[in-house]
């Protein structure tokens, strides 16, 4: 039976009406294993370089005095990287054991205080985490009673700004969760195969919404999708396509696939678009606002492959990681995602 698995993350751009929009889904071919995709979607253009960890690399949650949590990671992977906070801030990325983990932005989000009696982990440092321990996400979900994730401030555009965000992550066994902070509650949404999860404006209202424009038949066949950078039209447009894409028998058709269906929750660039990070802490921030998609990842969970394509360099470059060293003792290796003149495979560029 083929399996087919979405999992659409619609993060809005500001605190409580700023639409933004980063987009991901996940999908099981029949023979050609599990894929997941995702666009970033950001007010200013990022500095994006691909960075691969080896194993044996110690880490740790970042805020000294609040029971940082120290590690030497198990795993190697490689990550998607914003230097333009910090040079380790990863938003995405996939490790050797074919276990992916997404970081976007949602409105929505209200953390709990912090809980002095736990450990605190960072929420950029736990994307690290994540991926340099785990190989399922049955495991991640459990290691989660031992420790606090919070989100603190970073400087973006001279702010300090506490980002609202939330998860997802997937493994390649077709298993995948999300995971958000609502009413000052930890909340997750487990899922497998077969299966349908959102956020923005929340989990239990994208699916209501679903149910309606499916039941209504209206705005759900190739004809009729709903347009615009709307969060509900992107997830009803996405879970459509998603959810009839046809069988991949090999990789390669696979990953066009996935790209194909991202691409249809993408945001265009657009006169002005750079000014909206003036507002990204303002929560009366008019509706009308969206992020322009800067970048965009397929990850290919069954062959441990990272692809990546800069919406503003035009190319498609990826790494594999079973082609790359990750014994302990290696450095970590950057590769420029801005470098016009490389395409294709770079998993031996990386230095």
């Amino acid at each position: 039976m083929k399996k087919s698995l979405l999992v659409l993350l619609i993060a809005t751009a500001g605190l409580s009406n700023t639409a933004s929009a980063c987009s991901q889904i996940t999908h099981s071919f029949d023979s050609a294993g599990t894929y997941s995709a995702r666009t970033m979607d950001f007010c200013s253009d990022l500095k994006t370089s691909l960075a691969v960890y080896p194993r044996g690399i110690q880490q740790q949650s970042n805020h000294a005095g609040m029971g940082d949590i120290p590690w030497v990671s198990k795993y190697g992977y490689v990550s998607v990287n914003q230097p333009n906070f910090d040079k380790n801030l990863a938003s995405d990325g996939v490790n050797e054991k074919g276990l992916a983990i997404h970081m976007l932005y949602m409105g929505e989000t209200k953390q709990a205080l912090i809980d002095k009696t736990k450990p605190v982990m960072d929420s950029y440092t736990w994307v690290h985490y994540v991926l340099g321990n785990f190989d399922n996400v049955n495991d991640v979900l459990a290691s989660m009673k031992d420790y606090q994730i919070h989100t603190f401030p970073i400087s973006i555009g001279g702010k300090s700004v506490a980002l609202p965000i939330h998860f997802a992550i997937e493994d390649k066994y077709g298993c995948s969760a999300v995971i958000e902070f609502v009413n000052g509650k930890l909340t997750v949404h487990k899922s497998i195969n077969n299966s349908t999860m959102t956020n923005e404006p929340s989990y239990d209202a994208q699916l209501s919404h679903l149910k309606t424009v499916e039941s209504a038949k209206q705005h759900y066949d190739i004809e009729n999708l709903p347009g615009g950078g709307d969060s509900k039209n992107r997830f009803v447009r996405a879970n459509y396509i998603n959810t009839n894409l046809p069988n991949a028998t090999n990789n390669a058709t696979a990953v066009n696939y996935m790209f194909g269906a991202i691409n249809s929750t993408a945001v265009p660039f657009f006169n002005g678009y750079q000014q909206l990070c003036s507002r990204i802490d303002d929560p009366v921030a008019s509706i009308s606002d969206a992020w322009p998609t800067q970048w965009m990842t397929v990850s290919d969970l069954s062959h441990e492959t990272l692809y990546f394509t800069n919406t503003l360099v035009g190319n498609r470059v990826y790494i594999n990681l079973n082609e790359v060293n990750l014994n302990a003792g290696q450095p970590v290796k950057q590769f420029d995602t801005s470098d016009t003149k490389v395409s294709g495979d770079v998993s031996k560029l990386i230095k």
